[in-house]
Order: structure tokens, then sequence, then C-alpha cells
């Protein structure tokens, strides 16, 4: 596209002005303008002055992407900068489990997987587990110990799991994305873009069993002595129409991370959100 002619720019803002409204509907803010680095479709912001006056996302966030469902790209910033991911990290941990063992299958929470930091649902050494509360576990809570379990249970051992993770990377087209872990905790060169993110995510969202769990606004499963409750942490699902996943995701030099997914009629829109300041940033 040649970002000079004006009518090739009116077009491309014409043919996405469903979508775009669709986006503005599910964030709060006022829309504001672009950045001069924002892209448009396929315009960049500072070199049409005409795409100066598109309506984008009033976001204040350094890396995000908006597509829709079959991949096209209808705004982001910074998309292909490799970035720390955090918890969105457990997508990947997801499909794989998904593509490789049968929701019932039965897993024994390890030593190792419950020592885990950073988990929200305090997993025991012993405890005996479907993989699909497992799932529940890992993307509502986003529990670090389930998502060590499951690799483990899937890849014969979490090191072969992480292996497991960059080849179905690159088989997807992941070109800025590389794992260290299967939960998201930080680890030099762990890291993945809003672009790959959003490709992963339509892929994965389009299993059904991915699908239903991501988008379970509270779930429970068994525990030692009672069934314990969980509570997703992606806020847009019972705040948003149309909300259906995906992950939420936090570290302090990732910030707060989301992978969100909403449709409405026809139209369905995948966005990431990488390295906002607050919780409340990462929503709107």
């Amino acid at each position: 596209m040649d970002p000079s002619k004006p009518s090739q720019l009116r077009r491309l803002f014409r043919t996405g002005a469903a979508a775009l409204a669709l986006a503005l509907a599910l964030a709060l803010p006022t829309p504001a303008l672009a950045t001069a680095d924002d892209l448009i479709g396929e315009v960049r912001v500072g070199d049409s002055p005409e795409a100066v006056q598109a309506v984008a996302p009033s976001v204040g966030v350094p890396a995000g992407i908006l597509t829709t469902a079959g991949g096209r790209e209808l705004w982001s910033r910074a998309g292909g900068e490799e970035r720390a991911m955090a918890s969105t990290t457990k997508i990947m941990t997801a499909l794989l489990a998904l593509e490789n063992a049968e929701p019932s299958d039965v897993v024994t929470v390890t030593m190792s997987a419950a020592a885990v930091g950073g988990s929200g649902v305090y997993l025991r050494a012993g405890e005996v587990l479907t993989v699909e509360e497992l799932l529940y576990a890992m993307m509502l809570e986003s529990d670090n110990s389930a998502a060590h379990a499951l690799a483990a249970h899937v890849g014969g051992s979490v090191d072969e799991f992480v292996a497991m993770m960059n080849a179905r990377a690159s088989e997807l087209g992941l070109t800025k994305t590389h794992f260290l872990n299967p939960h998201g905790l930080d680890a030099q060169d762990h890291h993945s873009s809003a672009g790959d993110l959003a490709r992963l995510s339509r892929f994965a969202l389009l299993d059904e069993d991915f699908h239903r769990i991501v988008g379970t606004p509270e779930a429970t499963i068994s525990g030692p002595s009672v069934a314990r409750t969980l509570v997703n942490s992606n806020l847009l699902l019972q705040s948003v129409d149309g909300a259906r996943g995906v992950k939420t995701g936090w570290t302090t030099p990732a910030g707060y991370c989301l992978v969100a997914s909403a449709e409405r009629g026809d139209i369905e829109l995948v966005t990431v959100v990488l390295g906002a300041s607050s919780e409340k940033a990462r929503f709107d």
C-alpha cells in the first residue's frame, strides 16, 4: 500500500470500520489519536497525514496488537518487539497439554511441582488431579505448580516439555518467541511478542476444550479436604459482552500483560497488551 494515496487509505479504514467499531466498544477509555509509530492496518501513522486522523484505541502501553480472528492486523504498537510475557506463556502450555494428553488423564503432583513459587491454588505434593483440573487451575488462577505438573506429565520431564514448546512455536511461525519454562516466571531469554502471542492464541482458540476453559469465569476442582473454587483472573469475562478469554500475566520485568478475545455477531477480535503499568491499564 502507498500511504501517499488517500484513496487506498480510505478503502483500508472503510473495510476495517466494523471491526474497529467493535474494538472501540470493547475499549472503555475515550479514543485518541495514534502515536507516530503505531500501525493502523498496513499504515504507519507518522507516514501519512490522513492516517493520523484515524481513531485508534487509547492505550498507554509499550507494546500491543489488535487483530481479527483471521489474522488481519487492525492496530499495533511494537507488535514484533521481543518482550517478557509472564504467564501468557501458559497459553502454549495449555495447547500442548490438550494436543498430547486427554482431559481425563490423572496426574500426581510431585514435590518439585508443589514447590514452584507464585502459585495461588496451593497444590500439595501427592495430590491427584486430572489434566482438565490442572488446566483450570493454570488458566483461571494462573497456578505455576499446575503448569509444572502438566509439563512433567506431557513431556516426561519439564526440560523435554520446554523443548516441545519451542518446537511447536517454530511450527506455528512464532519467530520472536523462545521458552525456558512452562509457567512464565522470569528467565533470561524467555520472551515473545504481541504479534506472536496473538497468532498463538488465534490457533489455540480453535481447540474446543481450550476455548471452553479460558472462557470460564469460575470453576471448581478437587482439593485435599474440600473442593477449591477458582476464579478467572481475566476481569473482561465479567464486564465485556462477548469476551471469551484468554490469559493474564504479571511479573516485575514483564509488567501487566493480557491476551484477550471477544466476539459479537460475525466479528471476532484478539488483542494482546504487554508491559502495562497496572492491572487497570492492561484491561483498559
